[in-house]
């Protein structure tokens, strides 16, 4: 065709069984139904549907951590960073536990220039989950970035290790000595 552009749609709409959906939206009743489906598009990549999907259980139930989380880590990848930073900001304040959650908003903070905050977000996430290698990647990467060291030699942790250095309990990853950044 002469003078056509291409252009992509990006619409996906997930609708009940019976096609039928009260009000404009989904019946609650099949929120179980969308957000297993949403999470089975997330997992295969289909990152378009599982948008959509979690954004029409989000409609319904604003305070769903597993849409606010998946939700919230597509968002960071498509780099919409003030939306992800709302999102999983939401889901900390409810579940501050999840320690994915913290280092997704971490990378979000990171792009979007809050360094500290950043940096915060990552020792936040390693405390709750100690072996979560990706925090420690990003803050080493964003301490680097800031011309800044964390650990010195002789204070890094080593998994298993107390601070003695014997075998044993103790402290297993770190957040003894991770200091929050002002």
């Amino acid at each position: 065709s002469v003078g056509a552009e291409d252009r992509r749609v990006s619409s996906f709409v997930l609708i009940t069984k019976d096609r039928t959906n009260l009000g404009g939206r989904l019946d609650r009743r099949s929120l179980p139904f969308v957000l297993r489906r949403s999470m089975e598009h997330h997992r295969a990549g289909r990152s378009l549907e599982a948008e959509c999907g979690f954004r029409q259980v989000l409609e319904l139930a604003p305070q769903d951590a597993d849409a606010l989380y998946r939700l919230g880590q597509i968002l960071v990848k498509k780099g919409e960073h003030a939306a992800a930073i709302d999102l999983l900001r939401r889901l900390l304040a409810a579940r501050p536990d999840i320690a994915r959650a913290w280092f997704w908003l971490g990378r979000s903070l990171r792009t979007s220039g809050e360094f500290v905050e950043a940096a915060n977000a990552f020792c936040a996430g390693i405390e709750r989950q100690p072996d979560l290698a990706g925090a420690y990647y990003d803050l080493g990467h964003l301490l680097l970035q800031l011309g800044q060291a964390l650990f010195t030699e002789k204070s890094a942790p080593r998994r298993g290790h107390d601070r003695g250095g014997e075998r044993g309990g103790g402290d297993t990853g770190g957040a003894a000595v991770l200091n929050r950044f002002e």
